[in-house]
């Protein structure tokens, strides 16, 4: 019974040292999954927000990308748009923003690969 307590107590803290690791240090497929679905967040809006309001929310979006990103958007029945570079991404979330009164992004079925 002596043996028991000291046992069940290192079990318990080695186990809390493992979630604690997993908290601290995910795996990469969880980072690139949790920065996308922050990305998909910040392109969303709804019809409330100010001017200012739209404009940080623009820029908050575009600050997930690089300086020299290229992107190709095909949405289905609107033409495509290709942007390069963080300046454009921008202006196009900004022209969504004020054309659009609500818009609701998710990436379904991600699917994180990870090359060795």
């Amino acid at each position: 019974m002596k043996r028991a307590v000291p046992i069940v107590a290192a079990i318990a803290l080695i186990g809390i040292a493992i979630w604690l690791w997993t908290v601290l240090h995910p795996s990469p497929e969880k980072v690139i999954r949790s920065r996308l679905n922050a990305l998909a967040n910040a392109i969303s809006f709804s019809s409330s927000g100010g001017v200012l309001g739209r404009a940080y929310d623009a820029q908050k979006a575009a600050d997930f990308f690089t300086t020299d990103v290229d992107v190709d958007l095909n949405v289905a029945g609107y033409d495509s748009i290709s942007m390069h570079g963080r300046d454009e991404v921008l202006q196009v979330a900004l022209a969504a923003r004020s054309r659009l009164t609500s818009l609701k992004v998710d990436f379904l079925d991600m699917n994180v690969t990870i090359d060795p």
